[in-house]
């Protein structure tokens, strides 16, 4: 089985090699999501990988910018297994907020009663997002420029 990283396929071209062969071995699609109703927003291109529980989201310059893990079963996605995010993931807000703050990591959260936190890397940022019983959900890996 190949192995992918999704957090280093950001910035990445939709037609680059990398990309292509994401698609082709999870046997994937391309959706074009463009201005339907004229109000002046940016194309945007999406591909979907529900039963292994990633989405990509691509630019109106078709370069991959956002990566949607889903850790648990949501809007018809299934659980993405970790290692392909190859970022960590922690099994409380609490956990993680305290792992990236003795990275030495720069970081945000959604204060009382929202349960996010997001970490500023180099590289990307990466939002965690927890349900209200304190359980990981969600982690979005976002390119500095998003």
């Amino acid at each position: 089985m190949h192995t992918f990283r999704l957090n280093v396929l950001l910035d990445l071209a939709l037609k680059s090699d990398e990309i292509v062969e994401l698609i082709e071995y999870f046997d994937l699609s391309v959706v074009y999501d463009f201005d339907r109703l004229n109000e002046g927003t940016a194309d945007r291109y999406w591909v979907s990988a529900y039963e292994a529980g990633f989405q990509l989201g691509f630019n109106d310059k078709q370069v991959l910018k956002t990566v949607f893990a889903y850790v648990a079963p949501r809007d018809g996605f299934s659980p993405v297994d970790p290692e392909i995010v190859n970022v960590p993931f922690y099994p409380s807000a609490a956990e993680a907020q305290r792992a990236i703050a003795s990275a030495g990591v720069s970081y945000t959260t959604g204060g009382p009663g929202h349960h996010w936190i997001k970490a500023q890397l180099p590289e990307y940022a990466t939002h965690y997002e927890f349900n209200a019983q304190g359980d990981l959900t969600l982690v979005t890996i976002a390119a500095s420029d998003a």
